[in-house]
């Protein structure tokens, strides 16, 4: 694994919608998106989607938001004004 700059822009791969999760603080998200996105750099990264589960399209532009936590910054991707 390497770092990569990115200007957080890029296109649904694909994604799953989770339903389940062990994990209290996920459970209380449920359901949520996971998906992976094809950044316009060239690579791949594994993020939630926050949007819902029937708006979200494989091919459809998104672009990286933030969700800070208290520890630490995550991305989120939304769906993206631009056309897909």
């Amino acid at each position: 694994m390497h770092w990569h700059d990115s200007a957080g822009i890029g296109t649904v791969y694909t994604y799953t919608l989770i339903r389940q999760h062990g994990q209290p603080y996920f459970r209380s998200r449920l359901p949520y998106v996971v998906g992976f996105i094809d950044l316009d750099e060239g690579f791949r990264l594994l993020a939630e989607i926050d949007a819902p589960p029937d708006a979200i399209q494989i091919g459809q532009r998104v672009t990286a938001g933030w969700e800070d936590h208290a520890e630490l910054a995550v991305p989120v991707f939304r769906l993206s004004e631009e056309a897909g």
